[in-house]
């Protein structure tokens, strides 16, 4: 009868440890899991706000040609010493993207367009319509 009592203490010892190594287990894994989730929401969000730049320089748009997929968000800084304003071609009404148009842009001030409808679009700078500038955006 002693020796059914410890088999019968050990059993539920080994049952035990088996239970607490398994939930262990499944802990670990869900924490695993819930790490590559938050990493991948947070890398989904980031290519979700991606951001070109493009400099005005009182020479013209750096880089002239910029190449994007839609939902990008551009946006022009006015790096030279003069005003500059960022209009869709053509000069001067603007048309090819009506909604690229930016206000008098002064120093360091800088706007801000989405990139939505794919294309080829070429802008300029309503202050000084030479300087041009080339916007292709691709679908995703």
């Amino acid at each position: 009868m002693d020796e059914q009592l410890q088999q019968a203490s050990i059993t539920p010892n080994k049952n035990h440890k088996s239970i607490t190594v398994l939930a262990g287990f499944v802990v670990l894994l869900i924490a695993i899991l819930g790490v590559t989730s938050l990493t991948n929401n947070t890398a989904n969000k980031n290519a979700a706000e991606t951001v070109a730049m493009i400099r005005i320089t009182d020479h013209g748009f750096e880089p002239a040609t910029l190449a994007v997929k839609t939902g990008t968000k551009i946006m022009w800084v006015n790096a030279g010493n003069s005003l500059h304003q960022v209009a869709s071609n053509p000069y001067p009404r603007g048309g090819d993207l009506s909604n690229l148009k930016s206000v008098i842009l002064s120093d360091n001030q800088n706007y801000t367009y989405i990139a939505s409808t794919a294309g080829s679009f070429n802008y300029h700078d309503q202050m000084n319509p030479t300087i041009n500038g080339t916007l292709v955006v691709q679908k995703k």
